[in-house]
């Protein structure tokens, strides 16, 4: 009795100091943690959980490489839980910054993200379920039958992506009537591939890195033009390298599709000529020019294409590149898949080639033997003001080859081209810069289209030995107000290559020239070099002499000098060429016009009281070649004339 009462007393004891420990002491005890490491698939998920966290704790979670894996808070789960989800193959750490009370602790979990297949199933990991081999209710391992959990492939980090791979269109122009394209391996001046504004770089930086098959390339460029008509595509491949021979070829591959069943080719090696494909060595390396079956196609339509350029056993694809990259386990490394050149055989392997419209403008100017007369009619003379002058001394060190002129008769263009019945010049090309939202206030042209018509914009070209005479006839109710922007109100420009050798940018070296003149006061502008001054002019009117212009206004079938009321504006210009010219000889121009209309806004005048101020704005351009828009920039998109005697 004696013994059961002193036990009894000792549990008394021991319930009594249980009852005095602090609460949350329990808590307080508690280490929070979270697993070291965890993998997950790219596209797959996983979930972290703080284990042993406080009631009341708080949880940041944060991945190191959210490229790799990201990382979101399960804000409904009753213990700090976040999942992961791998994105691309590598190792991010996912950190959880715990804090409870004064404890503040940051927990991080090592995430390795396998590329999609290595984990199996759907590539979402899951975690093992608690009462499993170690869980809390410790139940039994599994038998000797099961079989083990297979060993994942060991990853490099971080892994490799895939090589990148050509996927960009080319682009062919078609053919246009009455042009033709020689197949003897040069760009003829009279063939059809002067129409092609753009060589396309065929050797960049990825082919130079991945697709060079079978040894080290010596070549440092090489470009392509291409054009299509009903029956063919053609190549101009123009490579760049020392010492071109008979082991150098190119290979031309072309398929109606990339679904189609088979693939033409035609290869050509420098030195050879046949019927289809020609190749010449030139000072630079050499030209291949070669021509291809295709299946008949419409403007817009597409077909499918690779260009490779050989030389001895190394071969270069633009589009079939090797570009999967495959692990190698004894190794554990990282290569590129090649399962060598499959354009030949397998036309899914070919890239794009998007077929485009043929020029269609006339590409003639037509003599005039009436220079002496054109030239006493207009008397030019050196402009005593022009934009940015204030005085004649100004102008003449501005732009020393501006001259205004008399208007001179517009039959002295007319009655050429109604002698040689030629269509007047018409403004085909048509852009609105979406980013002045303007579209509905375009009236040259129709943008659905992008096409004006000769009842409201031509032009004419005329020359003689020593001149090119330019004339613009615009219909045009709203001319808007003079602007310092001149492209922001109703003005022509034009622009000229007389020596016609495209180069990329305008240059003081060069003669490619920029004129523009304004419907309202005449504001006459030119640029010749592509840097620009602080007023934001482009400067500069060498080499050229002598760039005369003059404007008369439409009124109805009149010509005055009163912009009021017009209906339209005309421009005429005389260029004096560098040289003496002949029939037969090829230069680079374009024709522009830009479409502007007249707002309203809320302003001040001179006095500073409240009116009404009309401003100018453009709606849109007009070309008659360059499709780009950006003849002011590249005088490699203007198009061409040949002088016609």
């Amino acid at each position: 009795m004696r013994v059961l009462k002193k036990g009894i007393a000792i549990a008394l004891c021991a319930a009594m100091v249980m009852t005095v420990v602090p609460a949350g002491s329990a808590d307080a005890a508690k280490k929070p943690t979270l697993k070291k490491k965890a993998s997950v698939e790219v596209g797959g998920t996983i979930k972290l959980t703080v284990k042993k966290a406080a009631k009341k704790a708080s949880v940041k979670w944060k991945s190191s490489k959210k490229k790799v894996a990201t990382v979101t808070k399960n804000k409904k789960a009753k213990k700090p839980t976040a999942t992961v989800k791998g994105v691309t193959a590598g190792t991010a750490k996912i950190t959880a910054t715990y804090k409870a009370g004064k404890t503040k602790k940051k927990l991080v979990c090592k995430v390795t993200v396998t590329p999609a297949g290595n984990n199996g199933g759907n590539g979402t990991a899951t975690a093992a379920p608690s009462n499993g081999p170690g869980g809390n209710n410790q139940t039994a391992a599994p038998t000797a039958t099961t079989e083990p959990t297979p060993t994942p492939t060991p990853t490099p980090t971080p892994t490799p992506t895939n090589v990148p791979k050509n996927t960009g269109a080319l682009s062919a122009v078609k053919v246009a009537e009455n042009t033709v394209i020689n197949i003897d391996g040069a760009e003829g001046e009279d063939e059809a591939w002067v129409d092609v504004f753009n060589s396309q770089e065929l050797f960049n930086d990825t082919t130079k890195s991945f697709g060079v098959r079978g040894g080290t390339a010596t070549i440092t460029s090489a470009t392509v033009k291409l054009m299509w008509d009903d029956t063919s595509l053609y190549a101009l491949v123009d490579v760049a390298k020392t010492n071109a021979g008979d082991s150098d070829s190119v290979t031309v591959y072309v398929a109606d599709s990339k679904d189609a069943a088979s693939v033409n080719k035609v290869n050509v090696k420098v030195g050879e000529t046949k019927a289809e494909a020609a190749a010449v060595a030139t000072a630079t390396g050499y030209v291949a020019e070669v021509k291809v079956p295709l299946g008949a196609k419409e403007v817009g339509d597409s077909a499918a294409i690779d260009i490779q350029i050989n030389e001895g056993d190394t071969s270069i694809n633009y589009f079939d590149t090797p570009y999967e990259m495959v692990y190698d386990e004894a190794s554990d490394t990282w290569s590129v898949k090649d399962d060598g050149v499959k354009a030949g055989d397998d036309a899914k392997v070919l890239g794009a080639v998007e077929l485009k419209a043929a020029m269609e403008q006339p590409t003639s100017a037509y003599y005039t033997d009436q220079e002496e007369a054109i030239l006493a009619a207009a008397n030019p003379q050196k402009a005593e003001a022009v934009y940015g002058a204030d005085d004649a001394e100004q102008a003449n060190e501005l732009y020393p080859a501006a001259h205004t002129m008399t208007w001179v008769d517009t039959s002295y263009w007319t009655g050429v081209y109604d002698a040689v019945g030629s269509p007047s010049i018409v403004f085909e090309h048509g852009n609105v810069p979406d980013y002045k939202g303007n579209a509905d206030m375009v009236t040259l042209f129709d943008p659905s289209t992008g096409k004006s018509s000769r009842d409201k914009a031509q032009a004419y070209t005329i020359w003689s030995e020593n001149y090119l005479y330019v004339l613009y006839d615009v219909n045009d109710s709203d001319i808007a107000p003079a602007s310092a922007d001149h492209y922001d109100t109703d003005s022509v420009e034009f622009f000229l290559d007389e020596d016609f050798d495209r180069p990329d940018v305008y240059s003081p070296d060069t003669d490619e020239i920029q004129i523009r003149v304004d419907a309202v006061n005449s504001a006459f502008t030119c640029k010749n070099d592509a840097s620009e001054a602080a007023d934001g002019v482009s400067e500069g009117t060498d080499p050229f002499n002598m760039i005369a212009y003059a404007v008369k206004y439409k009124h109805g079938d009149e010509l005055n000098d009163t912009v009021e009321g017009a209906d339209g504006y005309m421009v005429e210009m005389i260029i004096k060429f560098q040289k003496a010219h002949a029939a037969d000889e090829t230069m680079g121009m374009d024709l522009q016009i830009n479409d502007c209309f007249t707002s309203e806004t809320e302003g001040t005048d001179d006095q500073g009281a409240a009116t009404t101020v009309t401003i100018p704005d453009r709606a849109g351009t007009l070309t008659a070649y360059d499709t780009t828009n950006n003849a002011y920039q590249y005088p490699n998109v203007f198009g061409r004339i040949k002088l016609v005697k």
